[in-house]
C-alpha cells in the first residue's frame, strides 16, 4: 500500500497582500496515512512593525517576533518539511502566494500536490455566508 503524506499549514500574516505583507507565524503538521509524525512551529520576524489591527486579531506583538527567524531563513526548512506531500491549507492560494512568493527568491519549487479545504467545504456544505 502507498503512503498517504499530507502536510495541513497555517499562518497568520502582517496583511492580505503577499506582495506587501509578511508571515508572521507558521504553524505545520506531517500527516502519514493518518497520523501525526512531525510538526513544524515558528513565529516569523517580518522585519516590519506589525499593524495594531493584525495584533488585535491574531495577538502576535512585535516583542513576540523581534527574535525570530524571517522566512527567508526558514524557507529550505519548510521545503523540506513539504517534500513529497500534499500540502493542504484552508484559502490555498491566498496561503501559497506567501509561500511561492519566497520560494520563487531562493529557487524553491513548491511543486507539490494540494488541496483547499475551504474549496472542499463550498462544495460539500452548500449556503453558508462564512467557510
Amino acid at each position: 500500500m502507498r503512503e498517504k503524506t499530507f502536510v495541513i499549514f497555517d499562518f497568520e500574516t502582517t496583511g492580505k497582500s503577499y506582495i506587501t505583507n509578511k508571515i508572521i507565524e507558521l504553524g505545520a503538521v506531517r500527516l502519514v496515512n493518518g497520523k501525526i509524525v512531525d510538526t513544524f512551529s515558528t513565529m516569523v520576524n517580518p522585519e516590519c512593525r506589525i499593524p495594531a489591527e493584525i495584533t488585535r486579531l491574531t495577538g502576535i506583538t512585535d516583542s513576540m517576533v523581534e527574535d525570530a527567524p524571517t522566512f527567508p531563513e526558514i524557507i529550505a526548512d519548510f521545503y523540506k518539511f513539504c517534500y513529497n506531500a500534499t500540502i493542504v491549507a484552508h484559502n490555498l492560494n491566498f496561503d501559497m502566494g506567501f509561500i511561492y512568493n519566497v520560494a520563487n527568491k531562493y529557487s524553491y519549487k513548491f511543486d507539490n500536490n494540494t488541496l483547499d479545504t475551504l474549496e472542499i467545504s463550498r462544495q460539500k456544505v452548500k449556503g453558508l455566508r462564512n467557510y
